[in-house]
């Protein structure tokens, strides 16, 4: 599977806007000038793992159920 890392920027026509505190800002700013370089094998996994992700854990869904009761209940 070939993918291109790069976007062009003349495909960008949508903005987002959001506030964010000083070091998130800092993390978002530098992600956006940084690549990855990942092998073959390694953009295989990760792409397959995002069309394909695993299911929950028990661990993952006992943290889910644990933060619906507190932020709803």
């Amino acid at each position: 599977m070939a993918m291109i890392a790069r976007t062009d920027r003349g495909l960008r026509n949508e903005r987002l806007g959001c506030q964010v505190d000083k070091p998130n800002k800092t993390l978002i700013e530098r992600a956006a000038h940084e690549t990855l370089d990942l092998s073959e094998r390694d953009r295989a996994v990760f792409f397959d793992a995002l069309v394909n992700p695993p299911a929950p854990s028990e661990r993952l869904q006992r943290a889910f159920a644990d933060h619906k009761r507190r932020a709803v209940g």
